[in-house]
């Protein structure tokens, strides 16, 4: 959601929306219930004269936010937004791939494990059927 958030609003402000609009038009983009209304409370936060990057400390990580600081100082927001918003979406394709390397060694376990008790289940009445003939 934050990936998304800061693309949108990058994407908006270089297409020349003022910031007080493209933020209204990014909270209902953003699919997270409690993210909406914080994007709502930073919209109030900016009408009332703060700056964006103060805005939204907890909201982004502190990476994010020392670039919009930044970006505010030079005046390039949209294109800054935008680049946060591509740090944060490959930020989070990291963790997937890592997440699913570490993943797949529990899965092949566990499969391995339903397959026993499985084959297991299915030779016992054989085993039982030998052992009374037997």
């Amino acid at each position: 959601n934050s990936a998304r958030l800061c693309s949108s609003l990058g994407l908006m402000l270089c297409s020349g929306l003022p910031l007080e609009r493209a933020l209204r038009a990014v909270a209902g983009a953003v699919g997270n219930r409690a993210m909406r209304v914080r994007v709502d409370q930073i919209c109030n936060e900016i009408l009332d004269g703060h700056d964006l990057s103060g805005a939204v400390v907890g909201l982004l990580p502190t990476l994010a936010v020392a670039m919009i600081c930044n970006a505010e100082e030079v005046g390039r927001m949209g294109e800054t937004l935008r680049h946060v918003g591509n740090l944060l979406g490959q930020d989070l394709e990291e963790r997937i791939d890592t997440m699913t390397v570490l993943l797949e060694p529990l899965l092949l376990v566990l499969t391995s494990l339903i397959v026993g008790v499985v084959s297991v289940a299915a030779l016992l009445p054989w085993i039982s059927l030998l052992s009374q003939l037997g």
